[in-house]
């Protein structure tokens, strides 16, 4: 794998802007910033550590909207827009040619819309989660907390030890390969932690009920929603364990990967963690009172293309979910969204154009092993 030097990063959103002011402090590298708002978009870029109170800026940074001119000659392009996004995103990528495709995070289903890319010879590549907690404050500024540690896997590759190399120069970040890209499509992030969080919060209401008061969505987490999580969880490692054949035990439970034994301990683990201080949930205000937001990424993005991605799964793995299904039914009750048919199929319109693997001719577990094994380290 040659060295990355020219790399493009789409989307200007929390992670976009963190990861272009950080990438732009090494030398010799050529950054590109794609975004829909490059007209109002304004160096420099800022970067406030909320860890150390440390700010960085930068002016080296090529903003633009075109796509031609992100990626007509790129080595590296790291896509951090919404999944709900990224299956027109990638048609519009697929008209060129960059060497590697790095998603932040990676899980979602993403690697099934890159079928193009791949018989190009396009390496792609996923974290299990993102380089950064960030939140924009202005359009160009963020306060953002850098991860300690990244997991990577790739498709279309048996360099994932080398690619894990150069992110490791490029972010500052150690950087440990992945097995396989299927466990980072399993990897029980925000699919899992903010839909049994919502469901926990919200189960007894819909869109148009009045909530008196914000919620904090981390510092004031609690024993309920943990309880959820728990069982989201076990449910996931249940279908980790029945799909044979490729090796998924660096699918890493949130219990284990927030170092709690039971829900009182991973309370107080979430409650605790300083870059999730200050999250709110999502809710906006109107005539003095919040109601759900519904266009909130948490409800746009971790349900549809996050949570439904995981059932996709359990279906094909025999597994039953049923505190999968309790919160994917809360779900589709209060909204518009349709994910199970008339005759209990979960194939309902709103999936028939999701990364869902079934949407893309696999249908067994031997046709899991058969997609995700050809990169297996």
């Amino acid at each position: 794998m040659e060295l990355i030097k020219s790399i493009s990063i789409l989307g200007a959103g929390n992670i976009g802007i963190a990861i272009a002011v950080d990438l732009s402090q090494k030398r010799d590298l050529t950054i590109t910033l794609l975004t829909s708002k490059a007209d109002t978009l304004q160096l420099p870029l800022q970067k406030i550590n909320t860890d150390t109170s440390e700010i960085l800026e930068t002016s080296n940074v090529i903003i633009t909207s075109d796509y031609s001119t992100a990626l007509s000659d790129c080595d590296l392009l790291i896509i951090t827009v919404p999944t709900f996004l990224i299956k027109d995103t990638i048609e519009k990528v697929s008209e060129y040619n960059p060497k590697v495709i790095l998603f932040e995070p990676g899980y979602g289903g993403k690697e099934f819309f890159c079928k193009k890319l791949i018989e190009k010879g396009c390496i792609i590549a996923g974290l299990e989660r993102v380089t950064h907690i960030s939140r924009l404050y202005e359009p160009n500024k963020v306060r953002a907390s850098k991860k300690k540690e990244l997991n990577l896997a790739c498709l279309n590759t048996k360099e994932t030890e080398k690619l894990c190399n150069e992110l490791e120069y490029l972010f500052d970040i150690k950087c440990n390969p992945v097995k396989n890209y299927l466990t980072v499509t399993l990897t029980p992030s925000n699919p899992i932690l903010h839909t049994a969080r919502l469901y926990s919060l919200f189960k007894t209401i819909d869109f148009n009920t009045p909530i008196l008061n914000q919620i904090e969505f981390y510092s004031e987490w609690d024993d309920a929603s943990s309880k959820q999580l728990f069982l989201m969880d076990s449910e996931l490692q249940s279908i980790c364990n029945a799909i044979s054949g490729i090796d998924l035990s660096g699918v890493k439970s949130l219990p284990v990967h927030y170092e709690s034994k039971d829900e009182k301990a991973l309370t107080k683990k979430l409650r605790s963690i300083t870059s999730f201080k200050g999250i709110k949930a999502p809710l906006y205000l109107k005539d003095n009172k919040f109601f759900l937001d519904s266009n909130s990424r948490y409800f746009r993005e971790d349900f549809i293309h996050g949570l439904c991605i995981l059932k996709a799964f359990s279906l094909i793995a025999k597994i039953e979910t049923p505190h999968f299904d309790e919160v994917l039914r809360w779900y589709e009750n209060i909204s518009d969204e349709e994910l199970w048919t008339k005759d209990g199929c979960f194939n309902g319109h709103s999936l028939h154009n999701v990364g869902l693997p079934q949407n893309y001719g696999i249908n067994s577990i031997d046709d899991i092993v058969a997609f995700y094994q050809n990169s297996e380290l």
